[in-house]
């Protein structure tokens, strides 16, 4: 997000180092320039990867652009760059899911034991 101010002219710059960091990029195909919101506060781009929504090498680029692209492109200047959408956001439910699944494995079955011990009255 970046606001309208004096110093817009750098923050401009810096968006198009960002949006020069993407297109630079393996694996994305296309990166559009920064478009800002009618009040001057945030500005929107979008980036096309080469790979479907689902496959694996777009989970990939959606972390090393997170991880590695923006944080170099942004490196010193307080302009927050966030990733979202609907393939990221596919991805962070996938990753929460994924984190939580053991954990809720282990809660289901325990719960199944103690029911069965009640239902039952026996350990086994």
């Amino acid at each position: 997000m970046f606001t309208r101010s004096p110093k817009w002219h750098v923050q401009g710059r810096l968006l198009a180092e960002v949006t020069t960091a993407l297109r630079s990029t393996n694996g994305v195909v296309m990166a559009t320039d920064f478009q800002p919101s009618p009040n001057g506060e945030a500005a929107i781009a979008t980036v096309i990867p080469s790979t479907g929504p689902q496959d694996k090498k777009t989970d990939q680029l959606v972390h090393h652009i997170r991880d590695d692209v923006l944080p170099a492109a942004t490196a010193g200047s307080g302009v927050p760059v966030h990733v979202g959408g609907m393939t990221a956001s596919g991805i962070d439910f996938s990753d929460m899911i994924g984190k939580r699944l053991p954990l809720f494995i282990g809660a289901v079955l325990i719960l199944s034991f103690l029911l069965l011990l009640m239902v039952f009255r026996s350990v086994l």
